[in-house]
């Protein structure tokens, strides 16, 4: 491992009943490490750019991104930089992720006999926004200011901490388990990939939503042609991207309207053309 700058540790120990797990903020302006059969972790750049090789895959994090790796995966990270680059690392017990995965939409019939103790538990890898509509960025986005400052934080805090993660993420995967079962492609590593792939045009729409988005652009960031990107959209998200940006306007122009702006001042504001058919919109 090759590390210029420095790593804190805001947590390291064995949790009572749940084994080990660890925290840590990093400011580096070099780090390379290899790892094999690597832990459950969420990796989060708070400035700067990381660079991951995940088993086959390349991925590359900038300032507000994370990603969240399944256990036993293959891991090389690079960080090269002129100024410090700054991230958290959390590492949850693998023990309580796992309880809390399979247990997740189980019903309680089943828990109590314990039918599913050996179900299998996977993590689908995948790289967010703390500004994603997902329900782990708005854990984090609550979290990550506690987790950075000074005041001290007993086991009872971070065991209440890396439960509600492991929930968290519990219910992103378990709706993408969902999606995932929903799409006509044989092998899961490409149902993964296409969901990866989808979810980054998603976040494009949601960053440029009072724009005119083109579908040319949308289909180059998803590395798919027109046509399967807007049936792949659609399978996952059961509407179109016109669809769904139209949602994220009006809901946007509802709350225009409720603090005094008039219907034309709104359309301007969103991106809408026509003031008079956007009034028709939000009164269906």
């Amino acid at each position: 491992m090759n590390q210029q700058g420095f790593i804190k540790v805001l947590q390291h120990q064995a949790l009572e009943n749940w084994g080990e797990c660890s925290c840590v903020e990093s400011s580096v302006t070099l780090f390379e490490k290899n790892e094999s059969n690597a832990p459950l972790s969420i990796k989060l750049v708070t400035k700067g750019t990381e660079r991951y090789k995940i088993s086959d895959s390349y991925y590359k994090l900038d300032q507000g991104e994370f990603i969240i790796i399944g256990q036993g995966q293959q891991i090389e990270t690079t960080v090269k930089s002129k100024e410090p680059t700054k991230g958290i690392c959390i590492y949850p017990p693998i023990s309580m992720a796992r309880e809390v995965f399979i247990g997740f939409g189980k019903p309680f019939e089943k828990q109590l006999s314990q039918e599913f103790e050996n179900d299998f538990f996977h993590l689908t890898t995948s790289k967010y926004r703390l500004q994603s509509p997902i329900a782990t960025s708005k854990f984090l986005n609550q979290y990550i200011p506690m987790l950075l400052n000074q005041s001290e934080k007993d086991e009872v805090w971070w065991q209440s901490f890396y439960l509600n993660l492991a929930e968290h993420i519990a219910f992103d995967q378990y709706k993408i388990n969902h999606v995932l079962c929903g799409l006509n492609v044989a092998k899961k590593p490409t149902k993964e990939e296409l969901y990866r792939r989808i979810s980054k045009t998603r976040d494009y729409i949601h960053d440029h939503k009072f724009e005119n988005i083109d579908l040319d652009e949308l289909a180059r960031i998803s590395s798919l042609s027109k046509y399967h990107f807007l049936r792949s959209f659609k399978s996952i998200y059961q509407q179109s991207p016109y669809q769904y940006l139209l949602k994220l306007k009006l809901v946007e122009a509802k709350k225009l309207i409720t603090h005094g702006y008039t219907f034309q001042e709104t359309a301007d504001k969103i991106g809408y053309s026509d003031a008079k058919n956007l009034r028709k919109k939000l009164r269906k």
